[in-house]
């Protein structure tokens, strides 16, 4: 072996995804290393140094602590010693140094490397390696959870580097930059613009493997953000598209695993376990060294697919036991963020499926303040609702009922907070390439999350938030003014009492049947469903005569009594039953008058026993 041989292994082992790197191939470096650096005479301290640097990156890829900042160290002694300048190596050498004292917990030594490196990088002016040091460096201050002022400061800088950077890398830099703001920062509509940007760029220029990454990381974003449907279309393209045949294994079992995640999602189980299938399928093509943490994501696919599906739930519990297991061998060194929380979910949600919701309660307590330390804030609004249900089935009412409103509360300001991204990005990257394009979609996006932003979160339909905004808009004025406008006020009959008996979580399943049956009667004529409180509802019906009015009402009563949801408590129905109310714009000078004349003859009907409808006259 010769010297050009070890700058090619080091380019290597900075450039390759670490899915294609192989545990063989690590050896087979270290081997010949070890031979070469014995053969070296000893005053040539270069060579020295760069043989101990690919000793250090060699050793990065095992995961070995001790040797990883020995290497390190030894790399940047015999540098010193040499009478090589070479000044962009040595930045390297300290920027790598600074992130090994953040991830060992010396953060004074590292902030002292990392102003060393920075330094050197600017003034050789070496745009690309100050790039890639500062996703390195970021990278490693989210894994261990430094201060967010300080990432966020580094970003920012990261971001306008990369907006004043033509090179040939700009493609994946965007992709690094999407999945830093998806990551860390939890942007996810910044994250889609830059992972869009990556996307496009990576077709343009046929970079197969960068186009795959950038689509899971798309997908990924648009799930958050409650669009299945469009996340699935980003990635069953690349199983079923020959240009993407050769798509790495490992990429391939992510793939599937996510897509299983997604069907779930959409209760499509048969699709979802028609990929179950798959993903063991590829199980063999996996390379050997990544096979563990590899099978351990499949079996955390099945116990979600059985804590969801009506299929036998001890099959879950066997699996989520072996998925367990795997991660306690390979946390140190596993390829996937954060997935013990995910497995703390789904174990919680299989002894809730099982009835022991002691266990579940301390299974999603416990991945609820792994995610609020992680400031996995999303995470943890979903577990704030699976909190809700296990205090439900403990009959702790209190706590029960404050998880739910933390849930309902954090999951409106999220989707609020996500839609002002949409002017924060365009104000930041006026200039950026298929700007129009751009802004486009994200128009069109931010148009999605104003629609979620105003969405209720239990019942589907729109909330106060929407009402609210609606009652100020010319539309809604003119509607008023003009044709025939009819508000119905709907409230559940005795629902203090049902829920007392059956518990809030049923009394929750009974809002959202209610929900979709007024939903199905708005899909028209642009009439309006909105949640308007607890167990009330309110409906404008436009364009419509008293008539038909009156046949909606009763449409309205008769489809509720046919679910037939037993209500033992109701001094009058054996099954719930709702009250209406009715008013028309003709009697009303505005929105308020006229719902508030709804809300009056709902009285009537609740005063008469309700399960009927009531006409303000």
């Amino acid at each position: 072996m010769n010297y050009k041989v070890i700058e090619t292994y080091i380019d290597d082992l900075r450039q390759k995804d670490e899915y294609n790197i192989t545990l063989s191939y690590i050896k087979e470096i270290q081997k010949k290393i070890k031979i070469f650096i014995e053969n070296l005479n000893e005053k040539i301290f270069y060579s020295y140094s760069k043989c101990y640097f690919l000793l250090f990156l060699t050793n990065q890829y095992k995961q070995n602590k001790k040797q990883i900042m020995t290497n390190l160290k030894k790399a940047i002694n015999f540098l010193k010693k040499s009478h090589t300048e070479d000044a962009i190596y040595e930045a390297i050498l300290y920027g790598y140094l600074s992130n090994y004292y953040i991830k060992y917990e010396n953060k004074v030594e590292s902030e002292k490397m990392f102003k060393i490196a920075r330094e050197k990088l600017i003034k050789q002016q070496n745009k690309e390696e100050l790039i890639q040091f500062y996703i390195r460096h970021i990278n490693i201050l989210m894994i261990s959870r430094y201060d967010m002022s300080k990432i966020n400061s580094l970003i920012e800088e990261l971001r306008l580097l990369i907006k004043n950077n033509t090179s040939k890398n700009i493609a994946k830099y965007y992709l690094d930059l999407g999945i830093i703001y998806l990551n860390a920062l939890q942007n996810t509509i910044v994250a889609i613009f830059y992972l869009s940007q990556s996307f496009d760029l990576a077709k343009k220029t046929c970079q197969i493997e960068l186009e795959i990454k950038a689509r899971i990381f798309l997908a990924a974003s648009y799930y958050s953000l409650g669009n299945e449907s469009e996340s699935i279309n980003y990635l069953e393209i690349i199983l079923k598209n020959e240009k993407y045949q050769n798509v790495n294994p490992v990429y391939k079992a992510i793939i599937i695993n996510n897509l299983i995640t997604y069907f779930i999602k959409k209760e499509d189980f048969k699709s979802a376990k028609d990929y179950l299938i798959k993903f063991d399928e590829n199980i063999n093509e996996v390379n050997k060294d990544l096979i563990d943490q590899v099978k351990m994501i499949g079996y955390i696919c099945k116990a979600k697919y059985y804590s969801i599906s009506n299929e036998n739930i001890n099959k879950g519990v066997k699996y989520i036991n072996k998925s367990k297991n795997l991660y306690e061998k390979n946390k140190y060194k596993s390829l996937f963020q954060d997935i013990d929380i995910l497995i703390d979910k789904i174990e919680g949600n299989l002894y809730y499926k099982i009835g022991e919701y002691d266990v579940a309660c301390n299974l999603h307590k416990r991945g609820f303040n792994k995610s609020i330390k992680r400031s996995k804030n999303r995470s943890a609004i979903e577990f704030h609702k699976l909190l809700s249900k296990d205090y439900e089935k403990l009959q702790d009412y209190q706590k029960s009922i404050r998880h739910l409103k933390l849930y309902m509360e954090l999951k409106e300001n999220w989707l609020d907070q996500q839609s002002q991204k949409y002017t924060e990005i365009l104000l930041k990257e006026n200039d950026i390439l298929n700007k129009k394009n751009k802004i486009s979609e994200l128009t069109e996006l931010k148009s999605e999350l104003i629609d979620k932003r105003n969405t209720d979160v239990l019942s589907g339909l729109f909330n106060r938030r929407f009402l609210n905004e609606h009652l100020e808009c010319e539309d809604a004025k003119l509607d008023i003014k003009s044709g025939n406008l009819y508000a119905f006020m709907i409230d559940i009959d005795f629902f203090k009492k049902y829920n007392d008996r059956y518990g809030h979580i049923e009394g929750d399943n009974v809002i959202d049947k209610i929900g979709k049956i007024i939903k199905n009667i708005c899909v028209k004529d642009n009439n309006i469903a909105i949640r308007y409180g607890g167990e009330e509802f309110l409906i404008l019906l436009k364009n419509i005569d008293y008539e038909e009015c009156i046949k909606t009402a009763k449409s309205i009563l008769q489809q509720v009594n046919e679910l037939n949801i037993k209500h033992e408590d109701s001094p009058f129905n054996t099954t719930v039953s709702i009250s209406i109310g009715i008013a028309s714009n003709k009697e009303c000078k505005d929105y308020y008058n006229l719902i508030n004349n709804a809300d009056k003859a709902l009285y009537i009907s609740k005063s008469e026993g309700g399960n009927r409808y009531s006409y303000f006259n």
